[in-house]
């Protein structure tokens, strides 16, 4: 939340110039010089968070099945080709959810689609974290200007255009960057997420935590692979593989392969099994109306729909025909 300190004007000219900056598509350090005449201006005030469990989600873009749990925290330094709502590329950012479902809607999970997800425990309860537009960031006794700005944040970190990416990534720099008064060091935020899955009736919030702090107060408790079914109107989360953590490792009940073959016993009328040319299997769902199909090459299918038309699909492993 936002205290008023002196100037307040500073506020408005902001977002002038955030707006400015979205139109020319300025740089990083342009909005970072942007936001630090904001917090120059402003005295900012942040909250606990009481939630003991938060949720990270990934897909399963291999035929395998994450190993260590190394795979399910957050990407390595550098590995990220680009650029995210909070992260540059290249940037390391811890993010997860505080509803599994969440996650699912943020990776825009398709149904019959395998993916992972994780349930993290918050261990130490040591972070500060900035609210930006949840119904806990309580407004009471900001001025116009204040409100204004705060919900501009907002609407920026929950947007889909990915040109306001910069103006973000500059937000969550300062955030991180800036040793708040009465805090303590770490630094988090809280924010709405940008997608709203098919099934989802409540409002889907968004942590972001550096890599350290996720460290030193966060571990991952459990993994599972999931899917969404969705049959008769009706929409079902399924555990399909559960594991275990054992110093750091992912012990799984079944292997990849025993998986993808019960998925297809218990969802054979909706999905089933295609091998590329490496002889990986991938679970894929139907699409609608068709029976049999066959493989011509590594990503060519051939399928045969029930009232006899005979169709040649493109489609990568993983991704659902629509």
């Amino acid at each position: 939340m936002l205290i008023h300190k002196n100037n307040i004007a500073v506020l408005s000219k902001a977002i002038r110039e955030i707006e400015q900056g979205i139109a020319t598509k300025a740089s990083i350090d342009y909005f970072e010089n942007v936001y630090n005449k904001v917090f120059e201006q402003t005295t900012w005030s942040t909250a606990q968070i009481k939630d003991d469990l938060f949720y990270r989600a990934r897909k399963l873009t291999d035929a395998r099945l994450f190993s260590n749990v190394s795979e399910l925290k957050y990407p390595p330094l550098g590995s990220t080709k680009k650029l995210g709502r909070l992260n540059d590329v290249g940037d390391s950012i811890a993010y997860l959810s505080m509803h599994p479902l969440t996650s699912v809607a943020e990776l825009d999970i398709d149904y019959y689609e395998l993916f992972c997800m994780a349930e993290i425990k918050y261990m130490k309860k040591d972070i500060d974290f900035f609210l930006v537009g949840t119904k806990e960031a309580k407004y009471e006794g900001l001025t116009v200007d204040e409100i204004e700005f705060m919900g501009y944040i907002n609407k920026l970190l929950t947007s889909a255009n990915e040109e306001y990416y910069p103006a973000t990534v500059a937000f969550a720099r300062m955030v991180f960057k800036r040793r708040v008064e009465g805090t303590r060091v770490r630094l988090g935020i809280v924010y709405n997420s940008a997608q709203r899955h098919k099934s989802a009736q409540e409002e889907l919030y968004n942590v972001a935590v550096l890599p350290k702090s996720f460290d030193e107060c966060f571990r991952i408790r459990g993994v599972k692979c999931q899917l969404l079914s969705h049959a008769g109107g009706k929409i079902e989360l399924h555990d399909v593989n559960n594991a275990k953590i054992k110093n750091g490792n992912v012990v799984w009940g079944k292997s990849y392969e025993e998986m993808i073959q019960d998925c297809t016993d218990k969802f054979k009328d909706d999905c089933f099994i295609i091998n590329d040319e490496k002889g990986q299997s991938f679970l894929i769902k139907y699409p609608e109306g068709s029976g049999i199909i066959k493989m011509i090459n590594g990503s060519d299918y051939l399928v045969g729909f029930r009232n006899g038309g005979v169709k040649s699909i493109n489609c990568h492993p993983i991704q659902s025909i629509m």
